[in-house]
């Protein structure tokens, strides 16, 4: 017999602060396995509780939907991020459901989740994976490469500029490139300026000399004094 939960049962993020407690449940549990309870499906608060065993055992649920988010924008995934779980991100990208982007603005996606919190070698193993699109653009028209040139994240930068299909020269919603923000908010010889400066020009397809002339893009002209 399935242990029911009743009015007065206590929220499921207590009942299982035990050890091993949530792997428990699930072996006995009929219930929706896809069901929010409080803010977390229990996908969600196995992840949270870094108890690798009950995702592996969740995530043979055929049904399971592994990319759902609760009211916060989180998915399993994201949350995983978060926290640097290198070990968990890899179980769940195994699920082939698992979604990289939504057409809902307030689901987090994982790439930016990365690069915001810096968990660079996450990033790198997402951006291994076949789903993750590097030229996606949000709702105004950027790509991650556009953010982590606004960011200066220098590892990022890097890591972006070596993808084959990486496209530097993408422009936003306003018209800048990563390269012409990187000319506005990166001037100057520092040397991570410089690094992130030469990572972009080293795969642009625009003559950038040409065009800086031409557009009087005198960001973009003291850029190329530097590098």
């Amino acid at each position: 017999m399935s242990p029911a939960l009743s009015y007065n049962s206590p929220p499921l993020e207590q009942q299982f602060s035990q050890p091993d407690a949530l792997q428990k449940y699930l072996c006995t549990c009929t219930t929706d396995i896809n069901k929010i309870h409080g803010r977390h499906t229990p996908l969600m608060l196995a992840v949270q509780a870094w108890d690798h065993a009950a995702v592996d055992l969740l995530l043979e649920y055929d049904d399971l939907r592994a990319s759902l988010c609760n009211a916060y924008g989180q998915t399993a995934l994201s949350m995983a991020i978060t926290q640097g779980n290198v070990s968990m991100v890899q179980r769940l990208l195994r699920r082939k459901d698992i979604e990289f982007y939504s057409q809902n603005r307030n689901v987090q996606q994982p790439l930016l989740v990365a690069l915001e919190y810096q968990q660079h070698e996450i990033l790198e193993i997402l951006l291994q994976d076949p789903r993750a699109n590097i030229n996606q653009k949000d709702h105004s028209g950027r790509t991650i490469l556009h953010l982590a040139v606004i960011y200066g994240d220098l590892h990022a930068v890097v890591s972006l500029a070596r993808e084959e299909l990486i496209d530097v020269d993408c422009p936003d919603h306003l018209g800048e490139t990563p390269l012409t923000l990187a000319a506005k908010l990166h001037a100057g010889d520092q040397p991570n300026n410089v690094k992130i400066h030469q990572c972009l020009l080293s795969r642009s397809k625009v003559r950038v000399h040409q065009h800086a002339t031409k557009t009087f893009n005198t960001e973009l002209i003291e850029l190329l004094g530097f590098v």
